[in-house]
């Protein structure tokens, strides 16, 4: 069975020297978009009512972001829609369907780092034990995904939210499992381990979940010993 290729490999950041394109539903929220760019020394131009190209550099693109979290509403940050380019690439019919929502863009860009830590290997794991009621002995553990940004510890659901909003859901799960893994392995814990996923993000689990396996078994770990435990963040729709 082939490996998985959708979580092998992790997007790259949004460039930083780009070109945005944002479709706005009000005038108002047009002529802002001229005055911030007018202000920040950032050139632009009109397409058409409603929809402005502004072209970006240094943190610029950060800048426009957290000014359009500040300066829209709920409803214009639900009806806009934005598009970046890569320098020098043209638009294109297709292009249309890249765009995110204003609220779904800004997302995506305050939730940067989940890739920055993904790919610096980040995600720890801690074992909660599981305890038998016939002995009162440990009999397995549950692997529970712990991380930490600029020394700041990290809820779980901050991390599941940032791999939504960024399309990473896949390769938060992944890792997640990988790294659930090898810490038994390197910790030495010889009970049954298990391994929470996220049914939402397996397309086929006999594909999937292979570099699961492999894991375990570079890290000498008997597939035996690991539960797989669907977690209960997502509905199942497909149990077959």
């Amino acid at each position: 069975m082939p490996l998985c290729k959708t979580c092998m490999t992790l997007p790259e950041q949004a460039p930083r020297e780009t070109t945005i394109l944002v479709a706005v539903p009000t005038i108002a929220t047009e002529e802002s978009l001229y005055a911030w760019s007018d202000e920040n020394a950032f050139r632009w131009d009109t397409l058409g009512s409603g929809l402005v190209s502004i072209e970006l550099h240094g943190d610029g693109l950060d800048r426009l972001t957290e000014w359009l979290a500040a300066t829209m509403s709920s409803p214009e940050l639900a009806e806009s829609r934005v598009l970046l380019y890569n320098e020098g690439a043209e638009f294109r019919p297709l292009d249309l369907l890249r765009t995110d929502t204003a609220e779904a863009f800004i997302a995506k860009i305050r939730s940067e780092w989940l890739g920055d830590l993904l790919r610096e290997g980040g995600l720890n794991t801690v074992f909660q034990p599981i305890f038998a009621m016939a002995t009162g002995e440990v009999s397995a553990h549950e692997c529970l995904m712990r991380a930490s940004h600029q020394g700041r510890p990290l809820f779980p659901g901050e991390i599941i939210g940032a791999a939504r909003a960024t399309g990473l859901l896949f390769h938060l799960d992944r890792a997640a499992r990988i790294a659930a893994i090898e810490n038994a392995a390197a910790r030495g814990v010889t009970t049954d381990i298990f391994v929470n996923f996220n049914p939402t993000s397996i397309y086929n689990p006999a594909a999937c979940l292979q570099t699961t396996v492999r894991a375990a078994e570079n890290a000498g770990i008997a597939r035996e010993r690991i539960v797989f435990e669907v977690v209960e963040s997502d509905d199942v729709e497909d149990r077959d």
